[in-house]
């Protein structure tokens, strides 16, 4: 015998410190947990608790679960500098020095996603240690 069920994955980097990014559930079983983690971590512990909760809810031994297809959507926000259009950032990209301006932008956004720190404030913040006033 074989059943089917449904689970999903959200994944938001914008929550509050201490909260969990990922939510995990599957509404057919009342699974509805938080985690923190990657997406590959977060599809295992889905999969352990739907074994799981099917064990409890039936009273049989673990049965054999596995993913057998799944989808993703994706939302991307792209963040450029105030007042300011994409154009004249891929106009910075391309001048001669471009590619190290690319990359410090990258390395800020980088820490800024990882310190949970407001770009600006990140480059300020590196500009004040590498004595640039302008």
């Amino acid at each position: 015998m074989s059943v089917e069920v449904k689970g999903t994955i959200k994944y938001d980097p914008d929550v509050k410190a201490g909260d969990a990014e990922y939510t995990i559930e599957c509404k057919q079983l009342g699974i509805c947990d938080g985690s923190n983690g990657n997406l590959e971590l977060m599809i295992d512990e889905l999969t352990k608790r739907v074994q799981k909760e099917v064990s409890e809810e039936f009273h049989i031994p673990p049965a054999r679960v596995q993913v057998v297809k799944y989808s993703m959507a994706l939302t991307f926000e792209i963040v450029a500098p105030q007042n300011k259009t994409l154009d004249l950032f891929l106009d910075i990209a391309q001048r001669k020095d471009g590619q190290k301006i690319v990359e410090s932008a990258g390395a800020i956004m980088e820490i800024a996603k990882v310190t949970g720190k407001d770009p600006m404030q990140v480059f300020k913040e590196a500009k004040t240690r590498a004595g640039i006033k302008k």
